[in-house]
């Protein structure tokens, strides 16, 4: 770990020229955090690994946050973390280390977690987005001799924090074990609190929330589709700020139109903050007129009014996206930003393809969707690297996999390996192309362990990406932690609560229910998912399944009858056995429960 995060750290240094980029030099506040899993039971490595996934995101992402803290480096097992002020990072690591011991008293049947967190003061230079300097060194080195469950700090942080208002009440500063005369390391001693329930908390306590509602576009309509594209973009860029909480663009499609009650979209969607505007172009030409609101004061934070050429449209929306970042999250630094921007198309036809694909294949009808791969085609031939067509082009593959749409099975399984690990390959740090890798891995090649790496890639670059969340809870569901899943979904619907995919996250939660032996319950997200997407063939498998599991058959046969309509050549054990589960029982559990559902063997 100590390894991995110094390289990372020293890797602008190796790779840039001196002369080429300047060094953003400051004084700042390192916390660094590493972990260890213990208990658990029969719980393998890989859910251990999931279960550092789930706290990470629900609960020391948003800790760290809500104490205006913001991640430097991120690992498998840790990461660097800076902070405005000593107080705040002290604060943040006693928080940390209080929650994690009461997540772990009160949930006994899963693996234990453990810090080890130390915090320094020194010098950083930022390089090209990548942070070095005496702070991260001190932090390593003091984390490394520093116990587990301990906070560690160093002098310099204690003569900063010694004198702030009220730290002699909240917690003591002792001297380190075998710290010696010079006494240069030490402890915090904090008064243990009683157990809580951390992880009940669902929203940060401090992070800022927004949703962007869909951009008022040209007459009639017509160019729905574009200007609901640079609001996909504007969600996107917002999406990969960890101090943020992003509602999806497809939960807002509903709020269009003129007569929006902004108070109440905000009530309804969870969120203080709405981005509105509208969106025309004419020709060549492209106005934007973007305005922040706060819905619980009224008040306009920001507005702008743009008129620019369509060549410069990816310019204005980094530019706006950062107007909108700034003005929420006013301590972010540039290179959180620059971080966070997202890869551009090359053709700007490449890009209205791709908007246009998008819009068909949300429609879930079997013609259109044969279009949307065409448009992809082309937009791909056209900008042969523009990383989110080749994305989208991986997830028609696997949906028309899913659908039941291939007559070349096997042929389209290696096009969707091909789309998606291109997409990644080209753009990193795209999350919704590393959820799909992740979701191919473990779907199609039952490889759990490098399908975690992929989601966990993508929790890193996307912390509110609602697609990433929603499509590692069937790779929690394949390895039998039914909890997991659940907690994962249901995530994903706090993202995305609304809009044309949500019966994707609401079908991944009917099989977590499923998985986990809740019948009734995976019926009811099952029948749910229908009401929205009933020829989503993937959920009715299940909600037939849950229905004959739990004794409810003739509602089960009646499901049956309507997968049958859809697929006259449903053999139950094939399709069971297709499922990605790592416990073949579970796979043969799946097709009694199908056949019980009146479906053939």
């Amino acid at each position: 770990m100590n390894a991995a995060i110094r390289r990372h750290a020293n890797a602008a240094q190796a790779s840039s020229a001196p002369d080429a980029v300047r060094a953003e030099r400051r004084r700042g506040i390192v916390l660094a955090l590493d972990t260890a899993q213990t208990g658990g039971g029969q719980i393998d490595e890989l859910n251990r690994r999931l279960r550092w996934m789930e706290i990470r995101a629900k609960l020391i992402d948003p800790e760290i946050a809500s104490h205006g803290g913001h991640i430097l480096k991120g690992a498998l097992d840790g990461f660097l973390a800076e902070f405005r002020t000593a107080s705040e990072a002290v604060r943040c690591a006693i928080e940390l280390q209080r929650d994690i011991s009461a997540a772990s008293a009160t949930l006994t049947a899963l693996p234990s977690i453990e810090l080890r967190i130390a915090i320094a003061h020194g010098a950083l230079s930022a390089i090209g987005g990548e942070v070095e300097g005496e702070a991260i060194d001190r932090a390593l080195a003091l984390r490394k001799g520093t116990e587990l469950g301990a906070i560690a700090i160093d002098r310099a942080i204690r003569e900063q924090i010694a004198a702030a208002p009220g730290t002699k009440e909240t917690f003591a500063i002792v001297p380190a074990p075998g710290a010696g005369e010079r006494e240069t390391e030490f402890r915090i001693a904090v008064p243990a609190l009683g157990a809580q329930t951390p992880l009940a908390r669902t929203q940060p306590r401090r992070q800022a929330s927004v949703a962007v509602l869909p951009f008022k576009g040209g007459v009639g309509g017509a160019d729905d589709y574009f200007t609901g594209g640079i609001v996909e973009s504007i969600v996107g860029l917002l999406a990969g700020v960890s101090d943020l909480v992003v509602v999806s663009r497809e939960s807002t499609l509903m709020f269009r139109g003129d007569a929006v009650d902004l108070k109440a979209v905000g009530r309804q969607l969870a969120v203080r903050y709405l981005v509105t505007g509208a969106a025309r172009r004419s020709g060549d030409r492209l106005r934007l007129d973007p305005r922040l609101i706060d819905t619980e004061t009224d008040k306009v934070l920001w507005s702008a009014r743009y008129e620019v050429r369509l060549s410069r449209l990816f310019d204005l929306q980094d530019h706006i996206s950062r107007r909108i970042v700034r003005a929420l999250v006013p301590n972010l630094s540039a290179a959180e930003l620059r971080r966070v921007e997202t890869k551009r198309p090359e053709s700007l036809d490449a890009y209205d393809l791709v908007l246009q694909a998008m819009d068909l294949m949300q429609r879930l009808n079997r013609e259109e969707f044969a279009i949307a791969r065409m448009l992809l085609e082309h937009a791909v031939a056209k900008d042969p690297g523009y990383a989110a067509a080749h994305t989208l082009l991986a997830r028609w593959y696997m949906l028309n996999l899913g659908q039941g749409y291939s007559v070349r099975e096997h042929t389209e399984k290696n096009s969707f390996l091909k789309a998606v690990a291109r997409a990644v390959e080209l753009n990193p740090e795209d999350a919704h192309a590393l959820a799909l890798l992740g979701h191919c891995k473990s779907w199609l090649f039952r490889d759990y362990d490098a399908a975690l790496d992929c989601f966990e890639r993508a929790f890193a670059a996307s912390p509110n990406s609602a697609f990433a969340w929603g499509w590692s809870s069937p790779t929690c569901s394949y390895l039998g932690d039914g909890q997991t899943a659940i907690a994962h979904a249901e995530h994903a619907l706090r993202l995305s609560p609304y809009g044309p995919n949500g019966y994707v996250y609401r079908s991944a939660l009917a099989l977590a229910h499923y998985t986990d032996g809740n019948y009734e319950e995976a019926a009811r997200w099952g029948r749910r998912t229908m009401a929205i997407a009933p020829g989503y063939s993937a959920n009715l498998r299940i909600l037939a399944a849950s229905l004959a599991a739990a004794g409810n058959l003739e509602e089960a046969k009646t499901v049956g009858r309507s997968i049958l309509s859809q697929q006259p050549d449903f053999g139950a054990r094939r399709i069971a056995l297709g499922y990605s589960y790592k416990a073949k029982e579970r796979n043969l559990a799946l097709a009694e429960h199908l056949k019980l559902a009146g479906l053939p063997d």
